[in-house]
């Protein structure tokens, strides 16, 4: 969600009159298990006509009984509704059946959906807005490629399963973010021409990662728990943040000292690199900040020497810097 004020409407301890002065564009909602009375959530989507880009991140529980006057789960949309961001996080034991309630939101832009609810949940109430971006806890069904398609103008997508076979060009898509399985990458290029962050997680049926060349617009690029053995080529000048997480089999990152542009990197528990080649990638004219874990002992203290030869920051953090979506 954009950056902007967070307002918990389930604290109790902060007063309506302190709840409305925070109110402004961009800020983002957000309605815990217990709920939120129903008199508050009136009067602040009252207020919510005026504003843009508001956000709601709403957690559920089914085995949760809301207080006299209040309402929670997706009840909360009832009475909340004036928003265009919304995030679902079902926490409870008892899975999410349906989503009710969807269609009040009028201009809906924003959605996710995570946590435990019923497989093939049906979606049919987002067909009804022009999504800009939209993450689901889920692989692709046939629905979710049919909502796809009708969301032609699409920036930012998040799922666990995708093949690219099964969809159409999404020529504004700038960021993807796929969990579990990417099927058929080498139609990367063409169906998300203008691809600016892409996020890989786990990717089992993916061997060959030389898709990646063929990107030309990657600003950002993490791989998370995947295969790869050797980092492409990558024909960008505009990349400026990597991170590479425990990909056990990388042994080469040598394409990597080409790319003038970069500033960040992170590279944790890929233990088949050696100390060289990490130490010319701090040798990067841009780069800024970087870290590097290992979960042998020599390594750690080579780490630690060539750092202290280096100019570049060691900055743990900059794995948090690639929370993007």
């Amino acid at each position: 969600m954009v950056a902007g004020c967070s307002i918990n409407l389930s604290d109790s301890s902060i007063s309506m009159e302190v709840l409305l002065r925070h109110l402004e564009d961009n800020c983002t909602l957000f309605v815990e298990i217990n709920g939120a009375e129903k008199s508050l959530l009136i009067e602040i989507n009252r207020r919510l006509k005026d504003l843009k880009n508001v956000g709601l991140i709403l957690v559920c529980d089914y085995l949760q009984n809301p207080l006299t006057g209040y309402v929670n789960n997706l009840d909360v949309l009832f009475f909340l509704n004036n928003i265009q961001r919304l995030i679902i996080s079902n926490n409870s034991s008892v899975r999410l059946e349906k989503l009710e309630n969807i269609s009040y939101i009028p201009d809906l832009k924003e959605f996710s959906l995570n946590g435990f609810f019923r497989n093939n949940i049906d979606l049919e109430k987002l067909f009804s807005y022009q999504l800009e971006s939209f993450s689901i806890e889920s692989k692709a069904t046939d629905q979710i490629y049919r909502l796809l398609y009708h969301n032609r103008y699409l920036k930012k997508l998040a799922i666990n399963s995708l093949d690219l076979n099964n969809i159409e060009v999404l020529e504004d898509l700038s960021y993807l973010s796929v969990n579990n399985t990417l099927l058929t990458p080498d139609f990367m290029s063409y169906k998300f021409p203008n691809l600016k962050n892409l996020q890989l997680k786990l990717a089992k049926r993916i061997s060959d990662f030389s898709f990646l060349s063929s990107l030309h617009h990657l600003s950002g690029l993490s791989l998370m728990y995947t295969g790869i053995t050797y980092m492409p080529t990558l024909n960008v000048d505009k990349m400026k943040r990597i991170r590479l997480v425990s990909n056990k089999r990388l042994r080469d990152i040598s394409s990597l000292w080409n790319l003038q542009s970069l500033e960040q990197l992170y590279i944790s528990y890929s233990d088949l690199l050696n100390t060289e080649d990490l130490d010319k990638c701090l040798k990067i004219p841009n780069m800024k900040r970087a870290c590097f874990l290992s979960s042998k002992f020599k390594k750690v203290k080579e780490i630690k020497e060539i750092f202290e030869h280096s100019k570049i920051e060691f900055n743990i953090s900059t794995a948090n810097d690639f929370n993007w979506f």
